[in-house]
């Protein structure tokens, strides 16, 4: 892990901590660990200033690992240790990389990334999943645990939305008079006259990343209105729903 005692990466990076998550570097693809996550600190008291994003992970198909983090003087480098290896005895060479500041790299919208264009929705919700959810919420052992494990979200989402207490609970919030609740009622009205479970599971996903309170005053995790744009959040919502019959089909 580094501190940064220069802005290395931006004029808001001073005083942030860098750490290298290596995960099982045995391990081939995508799996917990191989990338490089960003804690914001506040500089008054020390401690996390937002939730820790991951800025880069390994998306490739074979071993590999993030190690070697270091502050420089035009950003921060790691190394990759023994490079992309297929787990043969083929002496693979690893690699330093250089973390660099960049407006392209600001936001997946204004990457020159050209592959991507040839992504399917669910396949680009993915990539916005795993780099803004998965930080706090696991999907088949791999990310955070500050949120609930997603593995089989649609399975118990499903069930707990047509439950008589979900409903209850939404009739009784569209009665509210709290500024709050009044501003959520077009959401709750939408989530209590959906028909179709794959409608309701569709809508009520598309609300809860938009405003997580809206059901639920307690909640504790950030909207993505601004973080995500509208392509973006409908992008994640096909990932999710499509994950459902995968998921389903696992569970023992």
């Amino acid at each position: 892990m580094v501190f940064l005692d220069r802005p290395v990466l931006g004029d808001n990076s001073l005083g942030r901590c860098y750490v290298a998550n290596y995960g099982p570097p045995g391990a081939m693809g995508k799996t917990k660990g191989k990338s490089l996550w960003e804690f914001p600190v506040a500089d008054d008291s020390g401690l996390l200033a937002a939730t820790p994003t991951v800025i880069l992970s390994y998306s490739g198909t074979k071993q590999a690992t993030v190690l070697g983090l270091a502050q420089g003087p035009d950003g921060i480098y790691f190394t990759d240790f023994f490079g992309e290896s297929t787990g043969e005895p083929e002496s693979p060479t690893g690699n330093v990389w250089r973390l660099v500041p960049s407006k392209v790299t600001l936001s997946p919208s204004a990457a020159a990334d050209t592959e991507a264009t040839a992504f399917t929705p669910q396949e680009r919700g993915e990539r916005t999943f795993f780099r803004s959810c998965s930080p706090c919420h696991r999907l088949d052992g791999v990310g955070g645990s500050e949120g609930p494990d997603l593995t089989y979200l649609n399975e118990d989402l499903r069930r707990r939305l047509r439950s008589r207490g979900y409903q209850s609970l939404v009739a009784r919030l569209l009665e509210d008079k709290g500024e709050f609740f009044l501003q959520q009622r077009p959401r709750l009205r939408d989530v209590q006259n959906v028909v179709e479970d794959d409608d309701l599971l569709r809508i009520w996903l598309k609300h809860h990343i938009e405003e997580p309170r809206f059901d639920n005053p307690f909640s504790k995790m950030p909207s993505f209105a601004e973080a995500l744009d509208e392509t973006q959040r409908e992008e994640v919502v096909a990932f999710l729903m499509m994950r459902g019959t995968t998921a389903r089909a696992k569970r023992p």
